[in-house]
């Protein structure tokens, strides 16, 4: 896969950017309808499904679905949904906007699973519209639980927009835990949790990529973006990325974009860096040892970058390096620096690049 993965991660990040704005409020405590009913909920979440730690891509088989009720949406609900998108979004009309917004409210509020479905895809795509959310919410919790997992996932979409609450990620957890989220687990729980998979979090993600197969684990990974993970995340990760098939999602979506990088990642990406992809791996795991290692691991970020360019000529790989080397290279590496500053053949851009770095 190229760059263009950038994109894809993202894109996976800004789905959930807006969050409990706030502004003028769409109707009175005497005007909101009561709670809708809620759609079928899921049974009890099950344990952990005990599945092999790191599983070898032959145990990498997906796990059976769990049968759930779809709701059929009509095309007719579809079009007059997105005709009030429409008049909430336009910019001319506020009688326009707030009508729109209140009918979208009433549609939540049904007791028809099609016209709530819909309108939680509507409210979804007010992610940007600064109005206020917080009537909405009672109307969104009925269906956290919803057995068709696109409504689940709207339900928890919507229910972040209108503003993260205690008790809030414990309820997500089961519910991702349960298969209920489907792939949008590690997404919402970095954002309920602020990418923090130290904890529980983490515990959750790990039961779902130990019993996932591949399809299933690169569409996780990119909610991993930028998270902060376990050390048993962390381990579980950097043994995908020893998988052929995973290599390049488990490098580019997380291992790169870990903040909390312990040695093994580090070294892992040291590693990757010799990849024969040099520019989808090896160059994005130089880019990810840019960011997030701890000062006592610099020193062999530097050596290692070091290495390349004095083996490398040219391409994405060899930027990379040179800008580890600007940022970590220390006394260790002064000699090996010098050495190669006086080489004749050198060029004058690299040859300034060097003086550069010694000067510091």
């Amino acid at each position: 896969m190229k760059d263009r993965r950038l994109v894809i991660g993202i894109a996976c990040f800004a789905a959930g950017l807006a969050a409990g704005v706030t502004g003028t409020r769409m109707l009175t405590p005497s005007q909101e309808p009561a709670a809708a009913e809620p759609l079928a909920t899921k049974a009890a979440a099950r344990p952990p499904h005990p599945t092999p730690a790191n599983p070898s891509p032959a145990d990498r088989s997906p796990r059976p679905a769990k049968p759930r009720q779809a709701v059929t949406v009509a095309q007719e609900t579809r079009d007059e949904m997105q005709e009030l998108v429409e008049g909430a979004m336009q910019l001319d009309d506020d009688r326009l906007r707030e009508k729109s917004i209140e009918n979208i409210h009433d549609a939540m509020a049904s007791k028809d699973p099609a016209r709530v479905a819909a309108a939680l895809s509507a409210f979804n795509s007010l992610a940007e519209l600064d109005f206020e959310r917080s009537s909405f919410r009672p109307l969104i919790t009925p269906h956290l639980e919803a057995e068709d997992p696109e409504v689940c996932r709207a339900a928890w979409w919507a229910l972040f927009q209108t503003g993260a609450q205690p008790g809030d990620i414990e309820q997500l957890r089961e519910v991702a835990r349960d298969g209920g989220v489907g792939d949008a687990a590690s997404i919402l729980l970095f954002r309920f949790g602020k990418g923090d998979f130290t904890g529980e979090s983490g515990d959750v993600i790990l039961d779902l990529l130990a019993g996932a197969g591949e399809k299933d684990v690169k569409a996780l990974l990119p909610g991993l973006w930028g998270a902060r993970l376990s050390s048993g995340l962390e381990a579980e990760i950097i043994a995908m990325s020893r998988e052929p098939g995973l290599l390049h999602d488990a490098v580019y979506f997380s291992l790169s974009t870990q903040q909390n990088k312990r040695a093994a990642t580090v070294e892992r990406l040291i590693e990757v860096l010799a990849d024969r992809d040099s520019h989808n791996n090896g160059g994005r795991a130089a880019w990810g040892l840019l960011q997030g290692v701890p000062d006592e691991l610099t020193p062999i970020v530097a050596d290692a970058a070091l290495k390349i360019v004095t083996t490398r000529s040219s391409g994405y790989l060899q930027q990379q390096a040179w800008a580890l080397l600007n940022r970590y290279a220390g006394p260790a590496q002064r000699e090996a620096l010098e050495e190669f500053a006086a080489k004749p053949n050198l060029s004058e851009a690299r040859r300034a690049s060097l003086e550069a770095i010694l000067r510091k």
